[in-house]
């Protein structure tokens, strides 16, 4: 890293950190490519509106993700590392900037901007909630669904024609920014304008704040059930976590397990070498003697497997499987 700072801007009422997270929020992420200058440019402006919106609520606002990306006109960052893959790793500082603000201020909506090179392309396009993590709670996957439908409508609006991001194979990537929020119980939706396409980048501006539309109206009209949403979801996941008897899935869709282990248990060496990134996604851990045990009876059990177990397909360390209790 090259020393740049990663400014998070805080649009609020709210008097503490802490009430943030008590309270309701969106959280916009903007150009974690540094070469996808749309979605910085559409979050300062956005920054600037809602400052005088007292309905927008709370907002926080990440307008330069990848600060050392956008001064090196480079996609990657400094360390030559795409910051959208290590959401699940957090091996770089930009990934686990965002994760301690998902982790500190609980925003119950995130969004994420990004610009793609299809040369000649015209559309915007929105991740498909189809293809979210098979460990991600349904009602999460609803509200991810119905997102979608706001921001299509504020984009139609402006007169944007709209698409759905493609996916290039079938396993839905926890590393990648919608499927870490979605995995931590926030609704996600991704955002993408054409970079080499037809629009100019005035209309690839004017696209993503119409995308940004799309979400206050949905939580003007929307934030208690949505609140109430992710807030069953973390409870269902703690319920999930102790009782182990729900299909887990380390690779989804097609590497699962319907028994999976109720925790894991790390040597205090092999727990010390990852416990800031533990932290980070908000796992906690409990010491026993020289070995710490990580219970799956918290909200953040979607990601406990992915993280510990040998099956998953990045795991930050193996842990030995805990039982389940017996019936």
């Amino acid at each position: 890293m090259q020393d740049r700072p990663i400014r998070l801007i805080t649009v609020t009422d709210a008097d503490v950190q802490a009430e943030i997270a008590d309270g309701s929020s969106v959280l916009f992420v903007c150009t974690q490519h540094g070469t996808e200058p749309a979605g910085r440019e559409a979050c300062l402006a956005v920054a600037r509106d809602v400052a005088a919106d007292e309905s927008a609520g709370t907002v926080l606002i990440m307008p330069t993700a990848n600060p050392d990306g956008v001064a090196d006109v480079d996609r990657l960052n400094a360390d030559g590392m795409d910051m959208n893959r290590d959401h699940a790793i957090l091996e770089t500082p930009e990934a686990a900037a965002i994760a301690r603000v998902i982790r500190d201020y609980k925003p119950d909506v995130l969004s994420d901007f990004h610009e793609y090179q299809e040369p000649g392309a015209s559309k915007v396009l929105l991740s498909n909630p189809d293809r979210l993590h098979l460990n991600v709670d349904p009602r999460i996957q609803a509200l991810a669904a119905r997102t979608n439908r706001y921001a299509e409508s504020t984009l139609a609006a402006g007169d944007f024609d709209t698409g759905l991001y493609p996916s290039s194979g079938p396993h839905a990537d926890e590393g990648v920014m919608r499927q870490q929020a979605a995995l931590r119980h926030s609704p996600s939706l991704l955002v993408e304008t054409p970079r080499r396409g037809t629009l100019s980048p005035v209309e690839r501006v004017a696209a993503q704040r119409a995308a940004m539309n799309g979400v206050f109206d949905m939580m003007r009209e929307r934030r208690r059930e949505i609140a109430a949403a992710t807030a069953a979801a973390a409870r269902a996941a703690v319920d999930e976590g102790r009782d182990g008897d729900d299909r887990y899935y380390y690779r989804s869709p097609t590497d699962y397990s319907d028994a999976p282990p109720c925790g894991y248990t790390l040597s205090d060496d092999a727990y010390r070498t990852v416990q800031r990134r533990f932290e980070l996604h908000d796992v906690k851990a409990a010491a026993s003697g020289d070995s710490w045990t990580i219970r799956s009876a918290q909200p953040a059990q979607p990601m406990i497997g992915l993280l510990l177990d040998e099956r998953a397909p990045h795991p930050l360390a193996v842990g030995a499987p805990v039982a389940c209790p017996s019936g």
